[in-house]
């Protein structure tokens, strides 16, 4: 690729690059995420007497978290905590070379029993983008429980608008941010501007210029407010929640804000870690007041590619799950175990890690599920008020349950 590039295409452009060259560590992967989830899902199958699940995981990488989810389940098992017969996982990737890896990596190390590949495949050459979802390998382990893993290629929405299974439980782990957004802010006089990222390659490295322009047509907004719009993210929470059971749960784990709208001075400050490889440009006149952070940028300084993302709007999402659900979004908590006196994790204060890494076998989950519905918005206020110093755009998690 060549000349300017759009945020997917960059975005499509870095991740069929370092696809299974580099270790992807997002905070579900690094952090307690997986445990968390693991009792969660173990107390949402007891309360709905579910011993046979089906977990879908959109985005699933190089599959740690796959593994590392799997790996909780099994201990939960065997502690009598969770009671299970079966799992099937299906983990599905834009980048088939996390996948193509991931599948190496069980045949190498044998977490799982078996790894199946379907015969006659063959990597297509050209673009980026799958024809159609494309099973990779099949992981299976005959138990208990009986555990069968399918590695699917393809893009979020591709493979819902094809797919017509159930799923118990689906889960998000920072793929939202990655998606195709168009960001907004209007300026201290009220004028709204969207602002756009663009990418391009040079021998120097990369330069990423941010430009905007006023927009009639873009959300009425307060002065010096931001906000942003995702149809692409919409249809991925929308698409999943149509392929759940009836009392299935969906958990979205991101970066973003929770309100529809939020103080561009969250985003005043240039980006503090910055790569190496990467210039950064601005409106001209746009020193004060302008979000110069709210496009974030990544890159990999061996293979000479950037990633840009930004933070995820979880007002839309929870708008356009709610007529068909019970939505909640809530602090995910990793500042509270990044203080100096260690982690503050204490069950009722309403943040995520918290609530559910000390879960207990005989905790009442739908009592818990509805006191954190209830108290979403005072439970974050209170994180970002006490923990990240009033910025709202922090790391949160929205549950979503299906009527």
């Amino acid at each position: 690729m060549t000349g300017w590039l759009t945020k997917p295409e960059v975005n499509s452009l870095y991740y069929n690059t370092v696809a299974g060259k580099i270790a992807f560590g997002t905070e579900a992967t690094v952090g307690a995420q997986a445990t968390a989830v693991g009792r969660l899902i173990a107390l949402h199958a007891k309360a709905t007497g579910k011993r046979s699940i089906r977990i879908l995981e959109i985005a699933a990488n190089d599959c740690a978290f796959e593994r590392a989810l799997l790996g909780k389940l099994r201990v939960l098992i065997r502690d009598g905590v969770a009671a299970l017969d079966r799992i099937d996982y299906v983990a599905v990737e834009y980048a088939r070379g996390s996948l193509e890896a991931a599948a190496a990596w069980e045949e190498e190390e044998g977490t799982h029993e078996r790894v199946l590949r379907p015969p006659g495949q063959q990597v297509a050459e050209g673009p980026l983008e799958p024809a159609r979802p494309t099973l990779v390998a099949l992981l299976a382990d005959d138990g208990p429980p009986a555990v069968n893993v399918g590695l699917v290629h393809a893009e979020a929405n591709q493979f819902l608008r094809s797919s017509s299974e159930t799923f118990d439980y689906a889960i998000l782990n920072e793929l939202l941010d990655d998606m195709p957004y168009r960001a907004y802010y209007a300026d201290a006089q009220g004028v709204t501007r969207e602002f756009v990222p663009h990418a391009r390659a040079g021998d120097e490295g990369w330069t990423v210029r941010i430009s905007a322009e006023e927009s009639p047509d873009g959300p009425v907004l307060e002065p010096g407010t931001l906000s942003a719009r995702s149809p692409e993210s919409v249809e991925v929470v929308e698409g999943i929640a149509r392929r759940l059971a009836s009392g299935g749960l969906l958990l979205v784990h991101d970066y973003g804000f929770a309100g529809d709208a939020a103080s561009v001075g969250d985003w005043a400050s240039p980006a503090p870690h910055l790569p190496g490889l990467v210039t950064m440009e601005f409106p001209e006149g746009s020193e004060d007041g302008f979000p110069r952070s709210f496009f974030r940028v990544f890159g990999n300084e061996q293979l000479r590619v950037v990633q840009v993302t930004n933070d995820v709007n979880f007002a839309e999402l929870q708008a356009a799950l709610e007529g068909s659900g019970t939505v909640s979004v809530i602090a995910h908590g990793n500042a509270k175990t990044h203080l100096p006196g260690g982690p503050d994790l204490q069950k009722g204060d309403g943040v995520f890690l918290s609530e559910f890494l000390k879960a207990q076998p005989d905790d009442d989950l739908p009592a818990l599920l509805a006191s954190l519905h209830e108290r979403q918005r005072e439970f974050r206020e209170a994180y970002v008020r006490d923990y990240v110093g009033g910025h709202g755009n922090v790391f949160y998690d929205l549950l979503y349950v299906k009527d």
